[in-house]
């Protein structure tokens, strides 16, 4: 799968998605990813839709492809997100986690998987999943960046953690590590995160940014990067800190979509599901499967991601 570059103007963000990746026999050309938070019931639920679901071109490639589809639709907790794969049903994937975060990604529930062909008849997969105790695992998740954030610094914390970090950011990433207060934290139906750093370290991140998204390189997709700023309520500067709030629209849906355009879609995958007997063809369509968080009504996508 594609490593995501990162445009290290949200660098902690970035660094969480790196946790446990490893190799996978499918790929596909895109994906969609939409999120809404329950307060009601302190749940997150994360509809992932992969969009030109294929194997690559190797030899076994298919048979592998089809043995892990099979796997896949037959209800495994394994999914992919922005490039990085996760089986949260291999036992080593708790191999190294503290009894707290096994716990949580034990109880995260796969409460719908599919597959469908999109407009244009390629083939495509869905899963719905819910997390229950959203709070509990969002405090997980913020030890879990401290930890990283430490260990980035080294045995004697002596390692800059991160090229643009001045002295006085590595110092302040430091102290908010071992303060324990949160990174990210949801209130009012958005996430705020909390970045300590400098003003300059800030405005190099911003120019960083800036430079990456005007070079216009071709092969780059900014469509993710664009999907989250589009959330963007508010950033702040104050007190050597950076404060970003991320809101959903009135839906109360985040909505965000890749494109990987190092994939080439091959139909050898769709063709070999359905010469055994898979009956593709027959399930929902890519907004019926789009509408799985909410009633159509209430779907105020752009006319765009209907595509």
């Amino acid at each position: 799968m594609k490593t995501i570059r990162s445009t290290a103007f949200l660098p902690l963000l970035f660094l969480a998605l790196a946790f446990l990746q490893s190799g996978c026999d499918i790929h596909f050309t895109g994906q969609e990813i939409r999120l809404r938070c329950q307060e009601a019931d302190d749940s997150l639920e994360v509809l992932l839709i992969y969009r030109g679901v294929c194997v690559p071109d190797r030899e076994n490639a298919i048979a592998k492809g089809v043995e892990h589809a099979a796997r896949w639709l037959q209800g495994r907790r394994e999914f992919a997100i922005a490039g990085c794969h996760f089986d949260l049903d291999d036992p080593e994937f708790e191999k190294d986690l503290d009894p707290e975060t096994a716990g949580i990604l034990r109880g995260i529930e796969l409460e719908e998987v599919g597959a469908f062909l999109d407009p244009e008849k390629r083939l495509c997969g869905y899963q719905l999943f819910r997390i229950r105790n959203f709070t509990r695992a969002l405090e997980c998740w913020n030890r879990h960046l401290s930890r990283l954030a430490i260990e980035g610094a080294g045995p004697d914390l002596s390692k800059q953690i991160h090229p643009y970090f001045d002295e006085a950011t590595q110092r302040l990433w430091l102290e908010r590590a071992r303060s324990g207060s949160p990174w990210i934290s949801f209130q009012d139906g958005g996430f705020e995160v909390d970045l300590p750093m400098t003003r300059a370290t800030a405005e190099r991140f911003q120019r960083d940014l800036i430079e990456s998204v005007t070079a216009r390189d071709e092969k780059e997709d900014w469509r993710g990067l664009a999907a989250l700023l589009s959330h963007l309520q508010s950033l702040q500067f104050e007190d050597d800190r950076v404060l970003l709030r991320f809101a959903a629209p009135s839906g109360g849906i985040f909505r965000f979509s890749f494109r990987n355009p190092d994939v080439q879609y091959r139909p050898g995958l769709l063709e070999a599901l359905q010469a055994g007997g898979w009956d593709v063809e027959s399930g929902p369509t890519l907004q019926e499967v789009r509408e799985r968080l909410q009633p159509p009504a209430e779907d105020g996508a752009p006319e765009g991601e209907r595509r």
